[in-house]
């Protein structure tokens, strides 16, 4: 049996935002096998999410999450 290469579609809703209001992010796993499991951590450091479509409330100018595939 051959398993297709695992790959994720990460998003976020709205993909710009206010200081103060929230986003919506979602991470779609293809392929693979198995369960999958979601890290997600932010820059600068403050959030983190294991599941697949956390919220976020962004408290800085400039924040930026990141999804380890």
């Amino acid at each position: 049996m051959v398993l297709g290469q695992l790959s994720s579609s990460p998003i976020a809703s709205p993909v710009s935002v206010c200081t103060g209001a929230t986003v919506q992010l979602d991470a779609v796993a293809r392929s693979g096998s198995g369960s999958y499991t979601y890290t997600w951590t932010s820059n600068p450091v403050g959030f983190t999410s294991t599941i697949s479509n956390p919220v976020v409330n962004p408290t800085v100018k400039e924040y930026q999450v990141h999804q380890k595939q």
